[in-house]
């Protein structure tokens, strides 16, 4: 399981991390294992930009994923506009946040044709 976090999105350089991301997966898929890409939870209250690029990145890790025949774990609706998941800083999951995203990544596992 590969969680993916939002750290390098302020950065704008999304050509630049997709290209780590392919390489990731590609690095992946030679492991003789069944991986699992988590991804990114949405930010709350940090501006639109940021926002829209995690989104994006989101929606682009998640048809790579299905391009790579890899299992990506959708966390993005799950955890959009809900504040109750989040601490104040809108980018960490608080504790109800943490058991929100611990169901969800097994719930996937458990139910993923991949494993």
């Amino acid at each position: 399981m590969v969680h993916v976090g939002t750290n390098d999105t302020f950065l704008r350089q999304s050509e630049l991390t997709k290209d780590y991301f392919t390489k990731l997966l590609n690095l992946l898929k030679t492991c003789g294992l069944s991986p699992f890409i988590s991804g990114p939870l949405p930010t709350l209250g940090r501006g639109y930009g940021r926002f829209s690029r995690v989104l994006s990145l989101h929606t682009w890790l998640h048809s790579a994923c299905q391009a790579h025949n890899i299992a990506f774990v959708d966390n993005f609706d799950l955890f959009w506009n809900r504040p109750c998941f989040f601490k104040s800083d809108g980018i960490h999951p608080n504790h109800a946040g943490s058991r929100m995203l611990a169901a969800n990544l097994q719930d996937t596992v458990h139910s993923s044709p991949y494993a």
